[in-house]
């Protein structure tokens, strides 16, 4: 069976008429139509933005950091917990640490919630580094 792709103007009649959800799909696994999809408007029932979600349609994408390590290594419990329950929902910084919305370094093109989350004091992170420690040591011990 013989398939003829889609011309630019017949993609841009039939992406007018997909679910906003469908396209972002279709967008990520077929590169070659990106340049068309972001021409042709993108039609929108419902749209909320959150902290670390967007929903979309009905539909959420969330972000969260899920952190991985290398078979063997010592791994704390707090840590797996919170990968079971689908990653950290805060920004980290190198060593693992969890940083403050309201410390964050700002760049072009970002955009602030600061007024719109709770908590715009900075986590405690050094009671955080010592109770680290601790499992650490009592682990090292066992």
């Amino acid at each position: 069976m013989n398939f003829i792709p889609l011309q630019y103007e017949s993609l841009k009649a039939v992406l007018i008429h997909i679910d906003a959800n469908i396209r972002f799909k279709i967008s990520q696994r077929l590169p070659t139509i990106r340049i068309t999809e972001k021409l042709v408007p993108l039609r929108v029932r419902s749209l909320k933005l959150d902290e670390f979600c967007t929903i979309v349609n009905d539909t959420k994408y969330q972000l969260d950091i899920y952190r991985e390590f290398d078979s063997g290594e010592n791994i704390l419990q707090q840590i797996k917990m919170e990968n079971d329950f689908g990653g950290v929902k805060s920004d980290l910084d190198q060593y693992g640490f969890r940083i403050s919305p309201g410390n964050s370094v700002w760049t072009p093109g970002d955009v602030s919630f600061r007024d719109m989350i709770g908590h715009d004091f900075p986590f405690d992170t050094i009671i955080i580094e010592r109770m680290i420690r601790e499992e650490l040591k009592r682990r090292l011990c066992y």
